[in-house]
């Protein structure tokens, strides 16, 4: 937040500035103002009085008021309007976060409505977090399907480095466990590297599907404000991870069933010709329910090789399965120009 400035805040409204005149008037003082450089904003700093009152903002002095005793209700009426002024910045900046957190929920939301992959969910959460909070690393971090192993999903800059006292895995799944998200301010690293950590666990149906994690260099000191925006960014991704999940199960389901009918339609293929289930209106076999019928006026026809039980004991089984085949190649033609199937071959002994 910028410093207060005593100058702006006497000279931007005229009403205080009179306010100002008539009390020092009403003193009956010479009161002399300046601001934090000891300039005068009122009355000359040559002919000041030694006894003065500092005006103070967040403990540090913005401005002097020079006078005797009776000079110190302008003093307490000038730390009033300082303390009006850094109410008035914090609403401010209050308002500002929020229109910053609405905006990003609505942004982020409508990126996140067009990508189904958990990688890309990921990369666009780390891209939205670090153009809204200073960092020099980013991680999310989530569990495979459920489990207690923590795969990165997309990362950004350096990640916190492994030691003898800190296991960065260790320390990712310990924050991926925590009911909530949270700030470790100034973490002293073995290397004696100082980092700041920002943290918000991914949470979907009262589960957690990881971390997202951002980390920035000593110096950068998180605030409430920047875990704020964290949480909802990471709430919103959670909520994309978890619908990304569900696709890719049922895509995979999808295929693993399609699998099993495939197999079945080539098994059943074998025995049970696909004409035969045409003939029911069916495309395949497993559209065929028990009781399914049709009533169709149609021509069956038996053919029998004759004598073919001898014939066959004198040839070999490729021979018999050649011999079977030329009368399929004589027969079958006709037979499939009048819309008909063979439906199976009988070998009786």
């Amino acid at each position: 937040m910028r410093k207060i400035s005593i100058k702006k805040i006497i000279g931007r409204d005229q009403e205080i500035s009179d306010i100002l005149l008539q009390m020092i008037d009403q003193s009956g003082e010479e009161i002399v103002i300046t601001d934090e450089q000891n300039k005068a904003i009122i009355g000359n700093v040559k002919s000041a009085n030694k006894i003065y009152h500092k005006i103070q903002h967040q403990g540090i002095d913005i401005g002097t008021l020079y006078g005797s005793q009776a000079a110190k209700p302008v003093a307490d009426f000038l730390q009033f309007l300082v303390r009006r002024e850094d109410e008035r910045r914090k609403l401010g900046t209050e308002v500002l976060d929020l229109y910053k957190e609405v905006n990003l929920m609505y942004n982020f939301t409508s990126k996140l409505a067009e990508v189904i992959d958990q990688k890309e969910i990921s990369k666009l959460t780390i891209d939205e977090a670090i153009s809204l909070i200073i960092s020099d690393g980013a991680l999310v971090i989530s569990n495979s399907n459920g489990d207690q192993k923590l795969n990165i999903l997309a990362s950004y800059g350096t990640e916190i480095e492994n030691n003898e006292s800190l296991n960065p895995e260790a320390f990712y799944q310990k924050l991926a466990e925590k009911e909530g998200g949270g700030i470790i301010n100034d973490y002293k690293m073995e290397n004696g590297k100082i980092i700041s950590i920002l943290y918000s666990p991914l949470k979907a149906q009262k589960h957690n599907l990881g971390v997202i994690v951002l980390t920035a260099k000593g110096g950068n000191r998180y605030m409430a404000a920047d875990l704020k925006l964290l949480s909802t960014l990471s709430l919103q991704t959670a909520g994309a991870i978890e619908s990304a999940r569900l696709f890719e199960q049922n895509i995979r389901d999808a295929r693993e069933k399609e699998a099993a009918i495939r197999a079945l339609h080539e098994v059943t293929s074998l025995f049970v010709p696909n004409e035969f289930i045409k003939n029911l209106g069916y495309n395949q076999i497993t559209d065929v329910t028990l009781g399914d019928s049709v009533e169709k006026e149609v021509t069956v026809f038996f053919s029998d090789i004759r004598g073919f039980t001898s014939l066959s004991e004198n040839m070999s089984p490729e021979e018999s399965f050649e011999f079977v085949n030329s009368l399929n190649q004589r027969i079958g033609p006709s037979i499939n120009n009048q819309n008909g199937f063979i439906n199976q071959y009988i070998s009786t002994n």
